[in-house]
């Protein structure tokens, strides 16, 4: 499967990990076709400690494959307890964030690549908003939304500089793409004026 974006990753704080990680151009999900199954594989000092490692990243990233090796944990860790050490925590921790900020990273370098990706996989990374509360607030900056005051994308970021002075809401419409939910009857108020609008059609 052909990869979207890419990232070698190595840091000795907080742990001395060494990782590669991919972002597919497509899942199997959207076709209908059994759960996308983790990818990620767990080492330590180039020994396998698990394969498809469940616990190193939470579900709704588990589009992302490759490989992760940590050595701060002990080579001696047991396969059926190495889940309950709080080391695997502070691990999946860090792996986590920083696969956020790499989606960041490319949503800033590349609006319309990353776009044209958050089309394709959109429902992972708001079925993380629902759940993963410590990083909702850095997964809300990877939303990508239509608008009535750009052609292409736009984030919440990006709605607020757009906001009127006195506004203190945002505004939505919904519908089944963009012109649909820019010509419902609820937009009859806001014919003529300036006002920014985001479209939701998912």
């Amino acid at each position: 499967m052909p990869y979207k974006f890419k990232l070698h990753y190595s840091t000795d704080v907080p742990l001395a990990i060494k990782a590669i990680f991919y972002v597919p151009s497509t899942h199997s999900e959207r076709m209908g076709v059994a759960q996308e199954s983790n990818g990620l594989n767990l080492y330590c000092r180039k020994v396998l400690i698990k394969e498809r490692c469940t616990e190193l990243i939470p579900t709704y990233l588990r589009f992302v494959k490759g490989v992760v090796d940590c050595e701060d944990l002990p080579l001696n860790i047991s396969r059926e307890t190495y889940q309950d050490s709080g080391l695997i925590m502070k691990l999946r921790n860090v792996v986590t964030r920083r696969i956020i900020k790499m989606l960041e990273d490319e949503m800033k370098k590349d609006p319309e690549r990353y776009d044209k990706w958050f089309d394709e996989f959109n429902q992972f990374l708001k079925e993380g908003l629902m759940t993963d509360s410590e990083n909702k607030e850095s997964l809300l900056k990877l939303m990508r939304y239509y608008s009535n005051f750009t052609e292409g994308c736009t984030t919440l970021e990006d709605y607020v500089k757009k906001m009127k002075p006195g506004q203190n809401k945002i505004y939505f419409t919904v519908g089944p793409n963009k012109d649909a939910a820019l010509n419902n009857a609820f937009m009859e108020t806001f014919k003529g004026s300036d006002i920014p609008i985001l479209v939701l059609t998912n």
